[in-house]
């Protein structure tokens, strides 16, 4: 019964209750973001993906991995996705 009670303390801790990672995207000196002018050229279906995906690095962080997100160096990550033979 310990063992039960001590884990879920443990999942209210690192799941229900994880901070969410706040999302900062780049903005120009004009206003424009260059991430949604970049997110307007792609179909609705790879723009619907991309939101979603965005949605689970808000929800997750750091701890998002491949085939999601992987590191590239540096402490610099890379979001990913692929639609069909289009990597993203």
């Amino acid at each position: 019964m310990i063992f039960f009670l001590t884990f879920i303390a443990f999942l209210r801790y690192y799941i229900i209750e994880m901070p969410r990672t706040e999302l900062i995207t780049y903005k120009e000196k004009d206003g424009s973001v260059p991430l949604l002018k970049w997110m307007d050229t792609l179909s609705r279906e790879v723009q619907d993906k991309w939101t979603a995906r965005l949605e689970r690095l808000e929800e997750l962080g750091y701890e998002l991995r491949r085939p999601e997100c992987d590191i590239l160096r540096d402490k610099i990550y890379e979001l990913r996705l692929k639609k069909g033979r289009v990597n993203y």
